[in-house]
């Protein structure tokens, strides 16, 4: 009878593809955890493509600038947080550039673009933020809840350097 359990099981396995260690890779890491992990990829990816575009339509050094810092960060941080699940065996979203920021923003060129620019970048940077420390309180994987640490810092400078920009002529 065990026999014909486990012959059953296999079949079953082999037939659909299940990935059992994905699968248990996903349950143990807890519902909120893998959600966290969802959607700070699929903001790091917004905050990297907002970036991209800022080096395209902005006049203004310093937007550019705190364009290709959060580039080169969010970059970094969505690297990092790839790796952290692929030991977890869980798979990271991909960015399929869905999603890109309001039209209006797209469009905008120079001065129009900077303002539309800075009310993005401090928006997304504040409802990170409180994803993020919302994990660090109730996350309950610990190597998930040090990442969010040490990305939080750089999280908190973007949003303090994206304030600084309304005070450009």
């Amino acid at each position: 009878m065990i026999n014909r359990l486990a012959v059953s099981c296999a079949l079953f396995i082999a037939l659909t593809g299940l990935n059992v260690p994905q699968a248990t890779a996903q349950a143990t890491m807890g519902a909120d955890d893998l959600l966290f992990l969802q959607r700070a990829a699929k903001n790091g990816f917004m905050e990297v493509r907002i970036g991209k575009l800022a080096l395209e339509h902005s006049q203004t050094q310093a937007v550019k600038d705190l364009a290709q810092k959060m580039i080169d960060d969010h970059t970094r941080a969505n690297k990092e947080l790839d790796a952290l699940a692929h030991t977890r065996g869980v798979s990271m979203p991909q960015d399929d550039g869905a999603g890109i920021v309001n039209l209006a923003m797209a469009k905008a060129t120079g001065k129009e673009f900077d303002e539309l620019f800075r009310k993005e970048v401090i928006a997304d940077h504040e409802n990170d933020l409180m994803i993020f420390e919302l994990q660090l309180k109730t996350g309950t994987d610990k190597e998930l809840q040090n990442w969010a640490s040490r990305t939080l810092a750089s999280m908190k400078q973007h949003l303090a350097d994206a304030k600084k920009l309304s005070e450009l002529p």
